[in-house]
């Protein structure tokens, strides 16, 4: 079997950690912890166990980012804290440290921005046991859940880390959001960990009738940690209940949905300008039917590129009538004669009302115009290879336009057997993919067939061909998916 840069960080990780992975592994899982972490991944258990260790944290949003690329920096973070905890190295105050001790992490600012880096979250090797806490952080593993309100509970998990000294205890408590107490069943309690215990799942119960109403949301919030336990981030999470009703012709007029609801999201995955563009349209898109009135909130979030200086920052609301599929905003960048390199600011949606929230958070690069010329660009994959979950039933493939994205281009892609077999293993899937101006990323799905078969992991080739509006094929061109 042919690895990866990342199968091969995974395999280092754990041939370091010796005895101590399985030990941790066994107790907390990845996707115990992480939404966007897949059940049964090869790196599931080694991202739970790296966690638990304080080696390796997720985002700021709760999300971990397992496709994400790691610098030679955050690399050498990593090392050096297996170091530590093998006790083959000493802290900052020389002190040695054995290897069940737990190093501490904080989130760098940089990694709030933006998940295009690596999840290892802080930019220092240095450590201190004096800002370990040994009885643990409490926080949700997620930052929206989701029940249906046909089964009567939506199940919640909290994980403790950092720390498992103990009996602990937290509260939480269910608000209000656009669902009412007619919707679920009100609660304050609390919920328990035991000495030792790193995770718990607990349920919401909801309430079924028989109006069509949409989905619905409330919020919930962790307060109040006991015995010298910490609160932890997220603290506070939406529940999203999923209606069982089909909407009816009122319910469409005024915008609400079932849970078989349309999406609205950002027409892009990446978008690019330069800096002597002016401005850069933003076009937010309508996915499975527009009937009924949608609403969605926009804003521009910074990155390496600051409102003000870099850009003019923008929030607001856009407002589909019934029967209308695209809205745009307009966000302008500032234009300078210093060679200061590509910088990035993030565009985001938020707060849909009658549609369920598609893609909500995009990359807007800014082209410095010193630093080189803006064209159209060429159009590669993302990567050369990818991974495919049975669980997951589909693997989204990103295409990215670089050197410039001036023009309106298209791109046809189609998928080909490998050792994975089109209507047994997946779905043969092609079509193309139109780049607006400005656009520098978008992407497709494959459908996975999930089967009881132990498959040994299959493979299906991705191909990109016939490039029009003067746009050439970049590398890779091709891309291989492995399914798991």
């Amino acid at each position: 079997m042919k690895l990866r840069s990342s199968h091969i960080l995974c395999l280092s990780i754990g041939l370091f950690l010796g005895t101590a992975v399985t030990v941790t592994a066994a107790a907390l899982k990845g996707s115990n912890l992480f939404p966007d972490v897949p059940a049964g991944a090869y790196y599931d258990e080694a991202v739970g166990a790296m966690y638990d260790a304080g080696i390796i944290k997720g985002y700021a949003d709760g999300s971990f980012g397992p496709d994400d690329y790691v610098t030679r920096g955050q690399v050498a973070v990593m090392m050096q804290r297996l170091r530590v905890e093998l006790g083959l190295a000493t802290d900052e105050s020389g002190s040695s440290r054995s290897s069940r001790s737990r190093s501490s992490s904080s989130t760098s600012t940089e990694e709030e921005v933006t998940s295009s880096s690596s999840s290892s979250s802080s930019s220092s090797s240095s450590f201190s046991a004096a800002s370990l806490n040994p009885y643990g952080t409490i926080r949700f593993t997620a930052i929206a859940y989701t029940g249906n309100e046909k089964d009567g509970t939506a199940s919640i998990s909290i994980v403790r880390t950092g720390g498992n000294q103990g009996t602990v205890s937290i509260e939480y408590e269910l608000q209000s959001g656009t669902a009412t107490t007619d919707d679920y069943e009100p609660a304050t309690a609390s919920v328990t960990f035991d000495n030792k215990s790193t995770s718990a799942v607990f349920t919401v119960k909801l309430k079924n009738d028989s109006i069509a109403e949409g989905t619905e949301t409330l919020k919930i919030v962790l307060r109040n940690p006991t015995n010298n336990a910490s609160l932890g981030s997220p603290s506070t999470a939406d529940i999203k209940i999923l209606d069982d009703e089909a909407p009816t012709a009122s319910s469409a007029a005024t915008g609400t949905t079932s849970s078989a609801a349309a999406t609205v999201g950002l027409s892009a995955t990446e978008y690019t300008i330069a800096e002597a563009g002016g401005s850069l349209t933003v076009t937010a898109t309508r996915l499975g039917g527009t009937t009924g009135a949608v609403t969605v909130a926009y804003a521009t979030v910074d990155g390496t590129a600051k409102s003000g200086s870099d850009y003019t920052g923008v929030s607001g609301t856009l407002s589909f009538a019934s029967g209308e599929a695209t809205k745009t905003f307009t966000v302008s960048v500032s234009d300078d004669a210093s060679i200061d390199g590509n910088k990035f600011f993030k565009v985001s949606l938020s707060n849909p009302s009658g549609a369920v929230l598609g893609q909500a958070l995009s990359n807007v690069t800014i082209h410095d115009d010193e630093a080189g010329a803006f064209g159209t660009g060429s159009l590669k994959f993302s990567k050369s290879s990818y991974d495919g979950f049975e669980s997951q039933g589909k693997a989204e493939i990103i295409i990215q336009r670089s050197g410039g994205a001036k023009g309106k281009v298209t791109v046809q892609y189609s998928t080909t057997d490998g050792t994975a077999r089109s209507g047994s293993d997946y779905t043969s899937t092609s079509g193309t993919l139109t780049f607006e101006a400005g656009e520098s990323g978008k992407s497709f799905f494959i459908p996975i067939t999930s089967d009881a078969a132990a498959d040994s992991e299959e493979t299906v080739n991705i191909l990109m061909s016939n490039p029009m509006g003067g746009v050439q094929l970049g590398t890779p061109s091709t891309a291989s998916m492995t399914l798991y």
